[in-house]
């Protein structure tokens, strides 16, 4: 998780002042792309790697900008380590 935790934060650093930005597969680091996720996306708040799609958002992984708390809405998030988390459908 340390990898993907550092490989998003880069990420983020060169994403900045847009809303959000999908990245495209030929560009995802090694780390994160070693998950083979469906999207990449980096938002204002963290970098949203999806790994399966679903109507309500699907399951995937969360590394939010900076250090803070769980990420909101609160029970939709669970930490695997590293200020990585794994989110669920609502």
């Amino acid at each position: 998780m340390k990898a993907i935790k550092a490989e998003a934060q880069a990420l983020m650093m060169t994403h900045t002042g847009r809303a959000y930005s999908t990245i495209p597969k030929s560009r995802w680091p090694r780390a994160i792309a070693a998950l083979r996720p469906e999207t990449m996306t980096i938002y204002e708040d963290g970098v949203n790697i999806l790994m399966k799609p679903e109507f309500d958002g699907g399951w995937g992984y969360f590394i939010p900008r900076g250090q803070r708390e769980s990420p909101e809405p609160a029970g939709r998030y669970s930490s695997v380590g590293q200020g990585v988390y794994w989110y669920h459908p609502y």
